[in-house]
């Protein structure tokens, strides 16, 4: 069987003081990243980075995405 994998990325505190502050986002991705990982529902192998910085961000989908095909449906 085919692995399926979730790679969430989730923001809220910015360098911009123009941008309020939020939180709900991480709230959000920790309860998406439970649904997806409750093998009766999805079974995924999720990955969730909060607050990280862009080369961190940037690695981790470069490694999400290494040694991945396209699949095409036929």
């Amino acid at each position: 069987m085919r692995r399926k994998l979730a790679l969430l990325i989730a923001t809220y505190d910015y360098q911009d003081t123009g941008l309020r502050r939020l939180t709900a986002p991480a709230h959000d991705a920790e309860a998406l990243a439970a649904v997806l990982r409750d093998p009766a529902i999805a079974g995924f192998e999720v990955t969730t980075l909060v607050n990280e910085p862009h080369h961190r961000i940037g690695e981790a989908i470069g490694d999400f995405y290494r040694d991945r095909r396209r699949r095409f449906s036929g």
